[in-house]
């Protein structure tokens, strides 16, 4: 299998877009977490099956002697890239409630920044 490796790569806002006043509408957000949650879990589901459909085969010896190596070792990625893709759920979901969480705290924050400036305004 061919390795891939993924870089931190900083995103670029486009220059309308102003980084003060971007929000998240959580709304929207939450069905297409649901909804990558839900494919997340139907790939493990999946690599979970063909590995299982390797070793079977491999077993049965389906495969020639040249190629049933190739089998398990296909079998084996298979399993820790269903693990990978299971805790990427969970890395998704808690990273998402943690970020959800510091985006109502930094507006709360800023709410009270602005009530304290108003009413210093005011005396």
């Amino acid at each position: 299998m061919k390795k891939l490796s993924f870089d931190k790569v900083n995103v670029e806002l486009h220059n309308n877009m102003n980084k003060k006043t971007l929000s998240l509408d959580t709304k929207k957000a939450d069905a297409s977490k649901k909804n990558i949650m839900k494919q997340l879990d139907i790939i493990a589901k999946s690599l979970n099956q063909l590995e299982s459909i390797l070793n079977r085969m491999s077993m049965k010896k389906s495969f020639s002697d040249e190629y049933n190596a190739s089998a398990l070792s296909c079998a084996k990625k298979c399993t820790s890239q269903a693990q990978a893709a299971r805790s990427l759920i969970m890395n998704l979901d808690a990273k998402y409630n943690e970020d959800q969480k510091s985006v109502l705290i930094k507006d709360l924050d800023d709410r009270i920044s602005f009530l304290e400036k108003k009413i210093s305004d005011l005396q």
